[in-house]
């Protein structure tokens, strides 16, 4: 079960696990340079967050799933989000997805989704 929530898990929804194949980037904040000799030169702060980006996909979601999703999505906008993916591991940042991607299947009673999220491991 995958679950997004504010506070605490009573205010959030519960959707199924998303699609296989959802995509995972690591972001390492450094900084890369070329020095006035050519050498080139990184620089990361150990006290610099790994944030970590991920993409996920729903299909067959039915008419309340996609509800309950676009409605915590449009509430919950730019705020911290913590969500407990489907390998039980909890992640805290922000839905960074600009607009809810949202396809009706062909049959008119499900829908595909797609979500960005920004964040680090609790």
């Amino acid at each position: 079960m995958f679950q997004m929530y504010i506070s605490a898990p009573t205010d959030g929804i519960a959707l199924p696990d998303p699609e296989i194949g959802d995509i995972r980037r690591i972001e390492t904040n450094v900084i890369n340079r070329d020095s006035r000799g050519g050498e080139h030169l990184a620089f990361k702060d150990a006290t610099w967050p790994n944030n970590e980006l991920f993409s996920w996909s729903w299909a067959l979601l039915n008419d309340t799933e996609k509800s309950a999703l676009e409605t915590f999505f449009i509430t919950n906008a730019g705020l911290e989000v913590t969500i407990v993916d489907h390998n039980d591991d909890e992640w805290v940042g922000v839905l960074s997805t600009d607009t809810l991607d949202i396809r009706i299947l062909e049959s008119g009673c499900s829908y595909t989704v797609a979500l960005d999220f920004i964040g680090a491991k609790v």
